[in-house]
């Protein structure tokens, strides 16, 4: 069930950085825990370098379905969530 995950992380960064190949990305981190109802998932948060605003809209609302298309291709079935925070509000948050 569960694959390497130097594999998983490959396939999400590979997702992301297509669908968003006009925005800059300084990187993507995931995590492995368990969402609200106990059940395995993936947590993915983007940081990237531009405004919240430039992010174009239908990327974001199928970013999720092109992801599992892909987790499911490597036989991995843990649900993505992704969260998208912009590199000056990551930035603010670490101070």
């Amino acid at each position: 069930m569960t694959q390497d995950m130097d594999a998983v992380r490959r396939e999400i960064e590979d997702v992301v950085r297509r669908r968003f190949g006009s925005i800059k990305i300084d990187r993507v981190e995931i995590e492995e825990g368990f969402d609200h109802d106990g059940e395995a998932a993936f947590f993915v948060r983007v940081i990237f370098d531009a405004d919240a605003a430039d992010l174009p809209a239908d990327r974001l609302s199928g970013i999720k379905r092109h992801l599992r298309h892909r987790l499911e291709s490597l036989g991995e079935h843990r649900f993505p969530y992704t969260r998208f925070t912009p590199r000056s509000e990551f930035d603010g948050a670490a101070a």
